[in-house]
């Protein structure tokens, strides 16, 4: 799942994204990082991968803020899976 995450960030850092998407990105990153346990975490984990799945050609205008949030999102993530932040 790592390599997924990193692979993601690579490819979203080559090509950029949308300010709409940055902002979608942002709360879900907001939510993660609120998560008191497995099954939130799951949820937005789900949100998440939603969101990259819809993503198509986005500008490259927000490349690293949108790097940093997913890094935040999925560190988030994998601190609730384990059991703690």
């Amino acid at each position: 799942m790592r390599t997924l995450r990193i692979v993601t960030v690579l490819l979203w850092i080559a090509v950029g994204c949308k300010d709409d998407q940055t902002r979608k990105l942002s709360s879900l990153a907001d939510q993660a990082c609120a998560c008191p346990d497995r099954a939130c975490a799951l949820k937005v984990q789900t949100e998440l991968a939603a969101l990259l799945g819809d993503m198509t050609e986005p500008p490259k205008s927000n490349a690293t803020r949108f790097a940093a949030l997913l890094s935040k999102a999925s560190a988030c993530i994998d601190g609730a899976l384990q059991g703690g932040h």
